[in-house]
Order: C-alpha cells, then sequence, then structure tokens
C-alpha cells in the first residue's frame, strides 16, 4: 500500500476513514463485486491503522524509502560498505560524490535490504555492496 499523504497530520488521518471506508464497507455499498469491495475496506482500515499510529507509520515509511532504494535504477559506481565512512550519531554510513555531495544509508536501510542510495546534490547513484549476516549464514547484497 502506498500513500501519497505521506506528511498528513494526525487530525487529518483521525477524521479520514469513515467516509472513505463506508463507501467501500460491504454493508454500506451496492458492491459489483463483493470481494472486490471486502478486500478494498479491509486495505483501508489496515492503512488507517498505520497512518494513525506514530510508530508504526515511521516503521511503513522506512520500508517503503527502502523498497525505493532497492528498485532498479541507473547505478553509477558500487562501493564496499567498508569502505564508506561510520557516523555513530546518526548510525549511517556515508562516502563523497564527485560533485562535492554526499551518498548517505542508514542501518535501517540496510536492515530493509536497501543497497542502492543517491547522492544528497545531484542525481548519481551507487550500489552499496555489504553481506547480511542471519545467524551462521552470510548473503552478500
Amino acid at each position: 500500500m502506498h500513500w501519497d499523504r505521506q506528511n498528513a497530520n494526525a487530525k487529518c488521518t483521525m477524521r479520514w476513514p469513515p467516509t472513505t471506508e463506508f463507501s467501500y464497507h460491504p454493508d454500506k455499498s451496492v458492491a459489483t463485486n463483493p470481494i472486490y469491495e471486502a478486500d478494498a475496506a479491509y486495505r483501508i482500515l489496515e492503512a488507517w491503522d498505520v497512518l494513525r499510529s506514530p510508530e508504526k507509520r515511521k516503521a511503513y515509511d522506512s520500508r517503503l524509502q527502502a523498497t525505493r532504494l532497492k528498485q532498479d535504477a541507473v547505478v553509477n559506481a558500487e562501493v564496499d560498505l567498508d569502505d564508506m565512512d561510520y557516523d555513530e550519531a546518526v548510525h549511517a554510513y556515508s562516502t563523497p560524490c564527485r560533485c562535492g555531495g554526499r551518498y548517505a544509508m542508514t542501518e535501517e536501510d540496510l536492515e530493509y535490504g536497501a543497497d542502492t542510495v543517491g547522492c544528497d546534490n545531484c542525481s548519481l547513484r551507487i550500489r552499496v555492496l555489504y553481506y547480511v549476516v542471519e545467524g551462521n549464514e552470510e548473503e552478500e547484497i
């Protein structure tokens, strides 16, 4: 589920579901496809639950950002995570871009499997190479 209202405030999200949800509620609408209507109502309520909870919303936004970072894009270089600078204060890895900007990837991005990152100053992107360690297994990303 993707929401263009990522910056909607709590007041907006609290009043949003009743009118939207009722238009898809199986008891409140004349359904041409009852299965679709029930699924739509469920997805709306699920989205509302995420949007009204600051913790769930932050986790959703992080997963969405990581998904966007992992999408296929033109990659200008590959950089090993070990070659990047680590900032303990913000829990992020970074490396300079040739334009003078920086590529930065947070630990949270890495946890969600992101492997590409854009420069904060230009349109260049890099692929960050690292291993995911789970138990005794290592998987290269």
